[in-house]
């Protein structure tokens, strides 16, 4: 954060677990607030949409990232500009990525994955939900159709 001027800055996060498949919304959360250096606001970032804490930090800081060099080239208005626009076609994530296999992985491996992921994200399974599975069924059918 000093590489963007940031001064007064902190994260919140409830485990650092490194496990990639069981960890409810609460574990996965990762909050980063900051006072910004120009204008004195204090913004916060926050996320669970990755698997593990370390993944939303990494994203945060991702996104920290491209907007600072966004305002630094001068594209800040740009960017707010079509924001929308590019956040309607990033909302649905690819199916390797739901199932946690590489792109390559053959349909045995999927099918696996599939398997072990479906017991940590089944609805009637603690810290699973039906969006989850729904996503994880997805991803499977697509991992079967290609």
């Amino acid at each position: 954060m000093q590489q963007w001027g940031v001064s007064h800055w902190d994260i919140e996060c409830e485990t650092t677990q490194y496990s990639r498949f069981g960890l409810s919304d609460e574990q996965r959360n990762v909050l980063v607030w900051y006072v910004h250096p120009s204008t004195g606001e204090e913004k916060r970032l926050q996320t669970a949409e990755g698997s593990r804490p370390s993944d939303n930090l990494r994203a945060i800081y991702l996104t920290l990232d491209s907007i600072r060099l966004a305002e630094y080239r001068g594209l800040g208005d740009l960017m707010k500009q079509n924001y929308t626009l590019l956040a309607e076609k990033a909302t649905r994530r690819a199916w390797h990525v739901v199932l946690g296999v590489n792109p390559e992985a053959s349909l045995e491996e999927c099918e696996r994955a599939y398997r072990e992921v479906a017991k940590v994200a089944h609805p009637d399974v603690p810290g699973g939900d039906e969006q989850w599975m729904r996503d994880v069924n997805a991803a499977i059918a697509e991992a079967r159709a290609r």
